[in-house]
């Protein structure tokens, strides 16, 4: 009887530790509002997760965003010169 108890804490204390998660900001994270994101040219989207079927919101400011964008052609590049073998020095 009172490991069916214990169980039962256990469970309950995990369905409300994970719902009282989901509603709020995380700690240590700051949400930004709509206007805070327009003024400083934040873009927010959702990436899928490898592995998990919830997928993640990430929010870069367009220097980010074109500096992804600048290695991302640059690897491209590097790949097309050496014939894929991305690890070859030159």
């Amino acid at each position: 009887m009172k490991i069916k108890f214990i169980i039962l804490v256990g469970i309950i204390s995990t369905i409300t530790a994970c719902s009282s998660n989901s509603s709020g900001s995380k700690s240590g994270q700051y949400t930004m509002s709509d206007a805070e994101l327009a003024k400083n040219d934040i873009k927010c989207e959702r990436v899928a997760v490898l592995g998990s079927k919830i997928p993640k919101k990430v929010c870069k400011t367009k220097v980010q965003r074109q500096y992804e964008q600048e290695q991302s052609q640059a690897a491209i590049r590097k790949m097309q010169s050496t014939g894929g073998r991305a690890n070859e020095s030159q």
